[in-house]
């Protein structure tokens, strides 16, 4: 028997069979139904929390500005910025996706810190921004960024989910640099703007390069992330001691996580490494942990005297 006729035959068997008297099918088909409206429900409350986040960024601008602040055109920024994240997210290019994504880690970053400055920088707006992102960043999940809701625009042969993952790290790590570089440029503060800026550049067109599958995307990255850790971690780049902690954790998982695809390029990837997707659990775990630990130093900070 010819393989087609196998098919054939055990197609119209399946056909022919009647379904066991314990499956529900019309529950089966509300369930597949009701699939996209739980999609459409975890986007909303994604684009409301991003954009609750806008509204933490905004306060802070406008009590930065009343206090005399001279960095208010970067404190206007990250509203921009996650507002943009609010309609990138609704969008079903990767692309957006990503900056969106991204943009939520680096904002929950920037939670983070603040949660942990002192008293008389209101931390617990850091707990609030840290809340809001890091809600964001769990009710997407992995929504508009799989295979099949890529409808073809970005397919690699294997590695899928990794190489999204470094993509969102290295935008969120070129976005914190750039901000800092704004915000001391505008503040008349010492910065080295050159290497600074220069790093975040280059890791957008590593990001671009990696998204078009080129195979100088795959090799400049981690080459801009190993750059990233020497300047930032000899202190050669002008940068807080909390934003260069952060740099060299962001810029060290984009050289770690693409080792197994640069081995696939010699050896081949397996089967698992062909189905992979952009992973959650994972992120979701450091996310809530994130989040805590923002809102316990927000407590903490705003209940010691100044």
């Amino acid at each position: 028997m010819s393989y087609e006729r196998a098919i054939t035959d055990a197609r119209a068997r399946l056909e022919r069979a009647v379904a066991p008297p314990w499956v529900n099918l019309e529950a089966a088909g509300r369930w597949s139904g009701a699939a996209p409206e739980v999609a459409r429900v975890r986007r909303g409350l994604a684009v409301l929390a991003s954009l609750a986040a806008a509204v933490v960024m905004a306060a802070d601008a406008a009590i930065s500005h009343s206090l005399g602040a001279p960095i208010l055109a970067m404190l206007a920024l990250p509203v921009l910025v996650l507002v943009l994240a609010a309609i990138a997210i609704s969008r079903g290019a990767v692309m957006a996706q990503l900056f969106a994504r991204a943009s939520w880690w680096m904002y929950l970053v920037v939670g983070v810190m603040w949660s942990l400055a002192p008293a008389e920088t209101l931390p617990a707006g850091g707990s609030l921004l840290a809340v809001c992102t890091g809600f964001a960043l769990i009710a997407s999940g992995g929504l508009g960024t799989a295979r099949a809701d890529a409808r073809g625009a970005f397919d690699p042969v294997a590695f899928r989910g990794v190489i999204l993952l470094v993509m969102v790290l290295a935008v969120a790590q070129s976005q914190l640099l750039l901000l800092v570089v704004g915000m001391r440029t505008e503040a008349g503060m010492p910065i080295s703007l050159a290497p600074l800026s220069g790093l975040a550049i280059a890791n957008i067109a590593a990001v671009a390069g990696l998204f078009r599958l080129r195979l100088w995307g795959v090799l400049a990255l981690p080459l801009v992330a190993i750059a990233s850790i020497v300047l930032a971690g000899t202190g050669s780049v002008t940068l807080g001691a909390g934003v260069r902690a952060v740099v060299i954790v962001l810029a060290a998982a984009q050289v770690l996580l693409p080792l197994p695809l640069l081995r696939a390029l010699r050896r081949g990837a397996g089967p698992v490494a062909r189905r992979q997707e952009l992973p959650t659990r994972g992120p979701a775990i450091a996310v809530a942990v994130a989040m805590f630990a923002a809102i316990v130093a927000g407590l903490l900070g705003s209940s010691l005297p100044p």
